[in-house]
């Protein structure tokens, strides 16, 4: 039975991602688990957990934190994500070459902070 959403849901995806649905679109198979079920298939609306976007939203805030609250530039760190570190990279003029993998960069990036 295919389920869709009955109102307006915005939701993060593991990676942190923000996707946004409107009513009549299809749930996603990620999201099912978040979904009530009953909820979806009835067409009433939708019930998701917000305990559970709460503390994805926080925990996604911890993991991609690239400042600081002193005032000075953040120091990367290899478990930056990649786009962090290619900002980082391009706010301090760090030339990246082709490097186009996390590792890549990275290595580039780590190369920079020791000179």
């Amino acid at each position: 039975m295919s389920r869709i959403f009955t109102c307006h849901v915005a939701r993060l995806d593991k990676s942190g991602e923000l996707h946004q649905f409107k009513p009549g679109d299809a749930v996603p198979e990620w999201l099912h688990d978040l979904v009530d079920d009953q909820a979806a298939s009835d067409g009433t609306t939708p019930v998701v957990d917000d305990n559970h976007l709460e503390e994805q939203v926080a925990d996604h805030a911890e993991e991609s934190d690239t400042g600081s609250d002193d005032g000075e530039a953040p120091v990367p760190e290899k478990s930056w994500k990649k786009d962090d570190l290619i900002d980082w990279a391009e706010a301090h003029d760090v030339d990246l070459g082709d490097a186009s993998t996390k590792d890549d960069i990275w290595d580039i990036i780590e190369a920079y902070l020791e000179d």
